[in-house]
């Protein structure tokens, strides 16, 4: 028998195959994994990887000598063949292989291609149970939870339910206190226990206390037991309405396919619990208006479905008669809309997956989903038409606005469009954040760069502010594509600006880098034209100068024609030979146009007065058009060095006055 392996599973591929070329059992047996499941560069092959297992297990070492069992046994790579199967699982049992030690047991147990031999099969479950035992005692929680099996099923041992509900609790949790990797195998296994009947009569405030923790983390089988326990009046006393609540929770979980979803989607997961959900409704049918309300029609219970972004469970609240109109003045918690539109799914303008939701798109879309059509279940039913409720659907606006809930916005907005332009919070004491106070959704928008909140805002016309210009709260908090956004909408919307900023100037630059010439023009028209020849106030007139020059810099390389002779127009000092563009490698216009192979640039700068003589790396433009191959723009140059091409005088007359 190989022993004292060294561990190959951290080794590169390359690596692994030369030791197992040269013999190494450990690592023909890693190998065998990696085609085995197709890991760490190698394609997925059965056949090579029952190879690699077979010359492992031949130099006896136990664990490829249990996968090679297991390929036998399921007919992966060879042939199946339960006789072989059984061959290997005994050598890898005799090389002390616990996993193959259970699984022989267990085929001696029921008899599966060995003569079934109870003797036998315990003999083989006794070795596992006393390593169990031993490792258990350490700390081990695997080992722990088989502890649990041995004594729940009496194999290797005399059955005995209590020890091993023990050992199944024990496995849950670390020293610590917090929960391990086995709570949820270890709960699985209590729940069949109390479901078969077989939990001890003498414990159930124990069960209580376990199913209510397991129930409160939302694991659907111990919310039905739950039920089950407030029904018959086990470790609680008996309430019918309290057993209906928790039946109702486990009913709403259900399986959901791997996107896209197919007709299996909605299956619940604990079929018993939908059952006892309409045999606790017929029975509850006899109860007085005010027990219903309890649980049909309770505001707290809404509230909750709605943080759990339950639309289901908020449907039958709903169409119970549940209150979706809380009265004035109601908390934060108890107020069912505004927490539907408080709920956040991107990470504003970067449009990905929220924190705290499952990284599985279709589970991100799933959940967006549920929560637009838990708001239109709110609106449809009156959430937003109460006069009481205004200052709860302002509240709404604004904080959909924050968290970036477009559907929240479009509904609002859509039953209640005079609420763009109202924004103060004066009924909710719990929102006391100075820029709440007086600030418009579009503000809050941009400030807290939700992107698609101030796209949404900006089509449905909410486009007022009144405190900061949308454009530099966005700039302030480094949403530049938030900025960008609000940019496009300059010319239709609204004024961006009520006096000169940093804002003016960055507006600018992005009019320019993309191409919003309506935009330009616009801003141009009404902050620019007053700073044209008025040198009275110097540093604001040279901060419009410096700033053009790098507009004029951004259009020759990202924008049109029109958006450079737009910018040329509005400087006063730009020298086309002198200014040069190109971000750090700055070169004279013409030359950056002739490499470029653009000839309506080239064209517009000779007529602005550029020199055809200037010279990069010892080349005209001319040079560099003929080695680039650009023969009409070649031909062009070529008359303007002979003279044939004259700039007009608006630059010679620039020169005069500078």
């Amino acid at each position: 028998m190989t022993t004292n392996q060294k561990p190959w599973g951290f080794e590169r591929t390359e690596k692994v195959e030369a030791a197992a070329r040269s013999g190494d059992a450990g690592a023909q047996a890693e190998l065998g994994v990696r085609y085995h499941f197709g890991h760490d560069g190698l394609t997925k092959d059965t056949v090579r990887a029952v190879e690699w297992y077979r010359k492992a297990a031949e130099q006896g070492l136990a664990e490829a000598q249990a996968c090679l069992a297991g390929m036998y046994e399921n007919g992966e790579g060879v042939e199946k063949d339960e006789l072989e199967a059984v061959k290997w699982l005994r050598k890898a049992a005799d090389g002390g292989s616990i996993s193959s030690q259970r699984l022989l047991a267990d085929r001696y147990f029921e008899g599966k291609g060995v003569p079934e031999d109870r003797g036998e099969a315990n003999k083989w479950y006794r070795k596992v149970f006393d390593w169990a035992q031993k490792e258990a005692e350490t700390g081990e929680r695997t080992a722990q939870m088989q502890l649990g099996d041995f004594y729940l099923l009496g194999q290797g041992v005399q059955q005995d339910i209590p020890t091993a509900i023990k050992w199944y609790k024990k496995s849950a949790f670390r020293e610590n206190g917090e929960m391990s990797d086995c709570y949820a195998t270890a709960n699985e296994a209590l729940e069949k226990i109390y479901l078969a009947g077989k939990w001890p009569a003498t414990s159930h405030s124990e069960a209580v206390n376990w199913f209510l923790r397991a129930a409160d983390e939302g694991y659907p089988k111990a919310q039905y037991i739950v039920g089950l326990m407030y029904r018959h009046g086990q470790g609680f006393t008996r309430n019918n309405f309290e057993a209906l609540k928790w039946f109702q929770k486990a009913a709403d979980h259900k399986h959901f396919a791997d996107w896209p979803r197919n007709p299996a989607d909605g299956e619940p997961k604990i079929p018993e619990a939908r059952i006892a959900v309409e045999e606790m409704k017929k029975l509850l049918a006899v109860a007085d208006d005010s027990a219903k309300q309890v649980v049909f029609g309770g505001l707290d219970d809404l509230c909750a479905a709605i943080e759990r972004n339950n639309i289901e469970r908020a449907r039958v609240l709903v169409a119970g008669g549940a209150c979706v109109t809380p009265p004035k003045n109601e908390r934060r918690d108890r107020t069912p809309f505004l927490i539907a539109a408080s709920k956040q799914f991107t990470q504003g303008e970067v449009g990905g997956i929220c924190d705290g939701y499952d990284a599985g798109r279709h589970d991100y879309w799933r959940r967006a989903e549920d929560n637009h059509s838990m708001l239109r279940l709110l609106a449809d039913n009156g959430a937003l038409a109460a006069p009481t409720q205004d200052s709860v659907v302002r509240s709404s606006i604004l904080e959909a606005a924050r968290v970036d809930n477009a559907a929240a916005i479009s509904i609002i907005l859509e039953a209640r469009p005079e609420m763009s332009v109202l924004g103060a919070r004066p009924d909710l004491s719990n929102y006391s954040e100075d820029v709440y106070q007086s600030a418009l959704p579009l503000e809050i928008a941009a400030e807290s760069g939700s992107f698609q909140a101030v796209k949404i805002l900006l089509k449905l016309n909410a486009n007022d502010w009144r405190v900061s210009s949308p454009f530099e709260l966005a700039l302030k908090g480094g949403y530049t594509r938030t900025a960008k956004e609000l940019v496009k909408y300059i010319p239709d919307k609204f004024p961006m600006l009520k006096q000169y900023s940093f804002a003016l100037f960055e507006m600018l630059l992005w009019c320019a880098v993309d191409n919003h010439t309506e935009s330009f023009r616009k801003l141009a028209a009404e902050h620019l034209k007053p700073l044209k020849n008025n040198r009275s106030d110097f540093d604001l007139w040279w901060k419009k100068e410096t700033t053009l020059k790098q507009c004029f810099d951004y259009a020759c390389r990202f924008a049109s024609l029109e958006m450079v002779k737009l910018v040329f127009d509005e400087t006063e000092t730009l020298d086309v030979n002198r200014d040069g563009i190109g971000g750090i490698s700055k070169i004279p216009t013409l030359i950056y146009a002739s490499e470029k192979g653009d000839f309506d640039l080239v064209e517009f700068c000779l007529r602005i007065g550029a020199d055809p003589f200037l010279l990069k790396d010892g080349m005209t433009a001319l040079d560099i058009s003929r080695r680039k191959g650009h023969t009409k723009l070649a031909v062009l140059l070529e008359q303007a060095m002979k003279g044939n091409y004259v700039g007009k005088t608006k630059l010679l007359f620039r020169r005069f006055h500078s």
